[in-house]
């Protein structure tokens, strides 16, 4: 990775198949990608030429750390795509109070996290793009959580998931 690279992507998830393929794809597209993901073992998977953090972004602290190692390293992020997720499965009867807590840290904090990390670099650079994956259940929840913080970087509005 060349240090302060012109365009930077940040992809989550990276160490899953999804996160992975979208990795690939950026880096095809010309840019210097990062991606981060909690398995160390998952990263390994990426092909050479894909940096690699590991980190937990539904920790608040460690989305924040790992936005700001990569700005500093790399150069600031111009996208974000997160591609982390979980699901419980179950009946609903049967979930826990930590089940719940986890799926919420892990669907919905992290996209916080890693917005709020990630939007003051990107209102530096004037224009960006934020991607967030996410199930139809959870989607909604994510849209009003960082649509808030997003939006002035373009000044777009951002409708509600499936208007």
């Amino acid at each position: 990775m060349s240090a302060s690279s012109e365009h930077v992507a940040i992809v989550v998830g990276a160490g899953g198949e999804l996160g992975r393929a979208t990795a690939e794809k950026l880096a095809a597209a010309g840019f210097t990608v990062v991606g981060v993901d909690r398995s160390e073992e998952g990263l390994k998977e990426l092909p050479d030429g894909i940096g690699r953090e590991a980190a937990d972004p539904a920790d608040p602290a460690a989305a924040r750390s790992v936005v700001d190692r990569i700005a500093a390293e790399v150069g600031p992020a111009e996208v974000l795509v997160n591609t982390i997720g979980m699901f419980h499965p179950g009946e609903a009867l049967a979930v826990t109070p930590e089940d719940l807590r986890l799926m919420i840290d892990v669907n919905v904090g992290a996209a916080l996290w890693l917005t709020q990390a990630v939007v003051p670099y990107l209102r530096e650079r004037g224009s960006s793009s934020i991607v967030h994956v996410a199930a139809e259940a959870v989607a909604d929840i994510i849209v009003y959580l960082v649509s808030d913080a997003a939006a002035p970087i373009s000044g777009a509005v951002v409708p509600a998931y499936g208007a």
